[in-house]
């Protein structure tokens, strides 16, 4: 039985970190220069004038298993966002996170047309307090049964 039990943490722990490596690591190097106008996209400079819109695309989401028994699975969101650019061509920046992609495009937004609803992107803080409290009970509960 301790064997067996012993196997599932193995299983369990490889799972936890192919998570981690599949979600914590898939995003672009993105800054934003305000003074000099330009977006940096894993060293790709591209000027606030150059830029014609944005859109973003939203990729394939985490499970609902692995948003279940992963931490990081279940803060990750996975988006691309689009630079179209005025001569026709589009750069593309990865994003984990939509606390990064709603700052990008709150900073973005009074110099370049976005063509997307940008408050559908911010983090709710009414949501994290929810699970928050759940996660408080649910140990409480647990500790209680455990004696």
């Amino acid at each position: 039985m301790l064997f067996f039990l012993f196997l599932c943490l193995i299983i369990f722990f490889y799972w936890q970190f192919q998570m981690i490596r599949k979600y914590s690591f898939q995003y672009d190097n993105f800054k934003i220069n305000l003074p000099q106008r330009k977006v940096c996209i894993n060293g790709e400079e591209v000027a606030f004038e150059e830029i014609d819109h944005i859109s973003v695309l939203e990729l394939e989401q985490p499970s609902t298993t692995e948003k279940a028994f992963s931490k990081t699975a279940y803060h990750t969101y996975l988006t691309k966002m689009l630079f179209h650019l005025k001569n026709g061509t589009a750069v593309s920046c990865r994003f984990n996170s939509k606390g990064a992609l709603y700052k990008a495009l709150k900073q973005l937004q009074p110099f370049v047309a976005i063509y997307e609803n940008i408050e559908q992107y911010k983090t709710s803080l009414y949501w994290r307090l929810i699970v928050f409290i759940a996660f408080v009970i649910l140990g409480i509960m647990w500790g209680l049964s455990a004696r």
